[in-house]
């Protein structure tokens, strides 16, 4: 179940002020975890709980059902991909060091430079982190 709610304070509500959650459960056949995460005014991002917190649930859950040696659910049917948040995640490469006009051009995700330097001081996310194909790598000079 997720949800996106406009905050309200005094009785009104707070223009751009929003709380989004996502509830979980695992597995779907004989649920033994359940996982709510909200996060309030979430920045930089579209504000919907189950594009923006519904993979941090995932991933809380999957951790979960490892460390707990739970085995997956018989008979499952796999999920297509429909939307542009069921795009696979790629693993982000290391950039730190090099220099900007070496980094590739045609990397599954896209680059945007931030500063005014040759080299890459620092990225986000970080190397072998995961991100939504055609997403960003910010890149610190």
């Amino acid at each position: 179940m997720f949800a996106t709610a406009q905050v309200a304070v005094d009785g009104k509500y707070v223009s751009g002020s929003y709380i989004l959650s996502f509830l979980g459960i695992a597995p779907m056949n004989d649920p033994s975890l359940v996982v709510m995460i909200a996060i309030k005014n979430a920045k930089n991002t579209i504000q919907y709980g189950g594009v923006v917190v519904a993979p941090m649930v995932k991933e809380v859950l999957m951790d979960a059902l490892t460390i707990l040696n739970i085995p997956p659910q018989e008979g499952g049917i796999e999920k297509s991909k429909q939307f542009w948040f069921d795009l696979p995640n790629v693993v982000v490469k290391d950039y730190t060091g090099m220099n900007i006009k070496d980094l590739p051009k045609y990397e599954k995700y896209k680059f945007k430079i931030i500063g005014n330097g040759t080299k890459v001081i620092t990225q986000i996310p970080e190397a072998s982190e995961q991100i939504i194909e055609g997403g960003y790598v910010l890149i610190y000079t």
